[in-house]
């Protein structure tokens, strides 16, 4: 699993490593990580990524939002907006005010890819 966190104190180039799923272009990101995102409690905010990998293996992606003290609040599957992209978007929302952080998190999706590929299967006479 590879995970991207984008954090509101870090610059959005710090800790940046790609491993076998990279994930780029974080969003919501405000002046190249300059400012916070804001955000009222209890309103929706859309998060996406980019996320790719070699190969035909379908790809899993989830945001992860943590409330002010770090604590793991939820964990929202995002969906990708056209198939072939490699872009994805969901909804998180924050609960309280404060500074919230969230994080991407990019794995291989088994069941998917044998969904997709069980999809193909010809049977001959």
């Amino acid at each position: 699993m590879t995970t991207s966190k984008a954090m509101q104190t870090e610059p959005p180039t710090s800790g940046l490593r790609f491993g076998r799923i990279p994930i780029t272009n974080v969003q919501p990101v405000v002046s190249c990580g300059a400012f916070s995102a804001k955000a009222v409690p209890g309103q929706n905010v859309a998060v996406s990524a980019t996320v790719f990998r070699e190969g035909h293996d379908r790809l899993g992606v989830t945001a992860v939002l943590f409330d002010p003290r770090g604590k793991e609040v939820s964990r929202t599957r995002l969906v990708e907006h056209v198939g072939g992209t490699d872009s994805y978007s969901g909804w998180l929302t924050p609960a309280s005010t404060g500074n919230w952080s969230f994080a991407i998190e990019g794995w291989g999706d088994l069941y998917a890819t044998w969904q997709y590929n069980a999809g193909e299967v010809r049977f001959g006479r």
